[in-house]
């Protein structure tokens, strides 16, 4: 029963994300209300409308009877062997359900109910990857239905369903960005499964990694489950460089001052009396952080989230001021909190290069660690590149 109604209910729907009707029967599909003033010679559309009512309001008899009646007005229309197999399955009577959909399988590929119905009958035989293909169908017609989570969690709960999905997504369909952008909303198990789903996209044969495309989830799962639950999706779609590298953007090559891709690019001060650019800079490869203070003291200006072992760690950076000497006023400090800022002490190797290092612990007391960064006031502009920090 409950099956019977996702399915009818959830085709009704579709049919309307897709925007198929239009005239008196054809609106009638997408507005139930007026389906039973439509006349009944002319009854297609309305009658397959008041099945999904009928289905709606528990009267099996009486859907079953408007679904005969669209048989018999338009028996070559997919929709209506379709409806047929909706009221047969309400009524339980899936034998005849069966025999329905299989008929309006044939008739029509793109029949959102009968790809519905095969996609239950693929999960109850553990035939994962016809299932996730079944919705795969639906879901290229109707992208942004919004039952979608709903039949996708059918597939997420399993790891053979996750992996189905992940084959889908694989193949590039219009509606993989909305899986990502969709997670809002999610119960923390249901982001875990999709994060897992993420894994196994980035990880497949051949893996498939885009990290904008994951990066919707990436911020949803830090904010609603954890970081390192986010952390677990974002690496292997965003990482750089390999695991030890850190942080993902050494040199600002994709960062944004404004709404950072993910929770673990830079994040930019919002301070008035810091003035931050992101800009080209002779002497620098890419892209630098140009910065400035007129702020009382030492403030953060730019800060990233890091997954770390406890233990010791070499900080290095390239920081030069206008003059083109060392910029002192750029220090660093890796904390367990994103709003504190405790520089520590650094040294300069190489002078003419603007190259500093300083040592700093990573402590067990956290999971996740913010490295910061930190400008003195001061007239001159300093000049930042090439931040990474290294197990000691």
């Amino acid at each position: 029963m409950v099956a019977a109604r996702l399915i009818g209910c959830g085709a009704a729907a579709l049919y309307a994300a897709a925007a198929l009707a239009s005239g008196a029967d054809r609106i009638s599909e997408q507005r139930p209300g007026i389906a039973s003033s439509v006349p009944e010679p002319l009854r297609t559309h309305a009658a397959r409308a008041l099945v999904t009512q009928a289905i709606t309001n528990n009267r099996p008899a009486a859907a079953l009877a408007e679904a005969q009646r669209a048989v018999l007005n338009d028996p070559i229309d997919a929709r209506s062997t379709a409806a047929l197999g909706q009221a047969y399955l309400f009524s339980g009577n899936e034998p005849q359900a069966r025999r329905a959909f299989d008929v309006s399988g044939q008739l029509g590929w793109r029949e959102p109910s009968t790809q519905l119905f095969w996609m239950m009958a693929a999960l109850a035989a553990g035939n994962h990857g016809a299932a996730a293909l079944r919705l795969d169908a639906v879901l290229r017609q109707a992208p942004r239905y919004e039952g979608r989570n709903d039949l996708l969690a059918l597939l997420e709960n399993s790891g053979p369903g996750r992996a189905a999905l992940a084959q889908r997504l694989a193949e590039k369909p219009g509606w993989a960005p909305l899986y990502f952008e969709g997670s809002d909303g999610l119960s923390p198990k249901a982001l875990l499964q999709r994060s897992q789903v993420a894994g196994l996209l980035a990880f497949g044969k051949p893996g498939e990694r885009n990290c904008e495309q994951v990066a919707p989830l990436v911020q949803v799962l830090a904010r609603d489950v954890d970081y390192g639950a986010a952390f677990d999706a974002w690496q292997p779609h965003c990482q750089r460089g390999g695991e030890t590298v850190f942080p993902a953007d050494p040199g600002f090559e994709a960062a944004r001052l404004d709404r950072p891709l993910t929770p673990f690019d830079w994040r930019f001060a919002d301070d008035g009396a810091i003035n931050t650019m992101l800009e080209a800079r002779p002497g620098f490869s890419g892209v630098v952080a140009a910065v400035s203070s007129r702020a009382p003291g030492v403030r953060s200006f730019a800060r990233a989230a890091l997954r770390l072992r406890p233990g010791g760690y070499r900080v290095r950076w390239r920081a030069l001021d206008e003059s083109g000497a060392p910029a002192s006023a750029v220090s660093i400090a890796l904390e367990c909190a994103d709003n504190r800022h405790r520089a520590v002490p650094a040294q300069i190797t190489d002078a003419r290069r603007g190259l500093h290092e300083a040592r700093v612990s990573a402590s067990s007391a956290c999971t996740t660690h913010w490295l910061s960064l930190g400008i003195a006031p001061g007239r001159q502009r300093a000049f930042v590149d090439d931040v990474e920090i290294v197990p000691e």
